[in-house]
């Protein structure tokens, strides 16, 4: 299925996404980090 590309502005509001945490491997949602300082950032390549 294709995904809709949109780049995100100054000031959007991020979507709701849950990623696994690397060190404890529980789930985490960006709604679990609410009121918490949080840096998002989202790259495109390979390691």
């Amino acid at each position: 299925m294709p995904r809709k590309n949109r780049q995100l502005r100054i000031g959007d509001a991020a979507p709701a996404f849950n990623l696994r945490d690397a060190v404890t491997g529980n789930d985490v949602s960006l709604e679990d980090q609410a009121g918490k300082p949080l840096v998002l950032v989202f790259g495109r390549g390979t390691w």
